[in-house]
């Protein structure tokens, strides 16, 4: 495996699950419940797609492609949401 290659898929993992356990840690701040499910949503979103850069990197596959799937299916409801909550 190239160095620069996974130099860069632990950058990548670590680009979004960082900003989503800062989410999680400031959630109590939040006193607005919309803003709060959608700061939830968010968080997990960063969480589970930096969980699947991470069993990409490692070569796990098979896991990945349910974790990518399940990271696409709540960036859907994220946004359903959104628009439901801003409308």
């Amino acid at each position: 495996m190239d160095y620069t290659l996974t130099v860069l898929g632990i950058i990548n993992a670590l680009a979004v699950i960082i900003p989503g356990l800062l989410l999680l840690l400031l959630i109590r701040g939040v006193k607005v419940p919309t803003l709060r499910n959608l700061t939830v949503l968010l968080a997990s979103f960063g969480l589970l797609h930096g969980l699947y850069h991470i069993l990409m990197l490692v070569n796990i596959p098979v896991l990945a492609n349910p974790v990518d799937f399940l990271t696409v299916l709540l960036l859907v409801v994220l946004g359903i949401y959104y628009n439901r909550r801003a409308s």
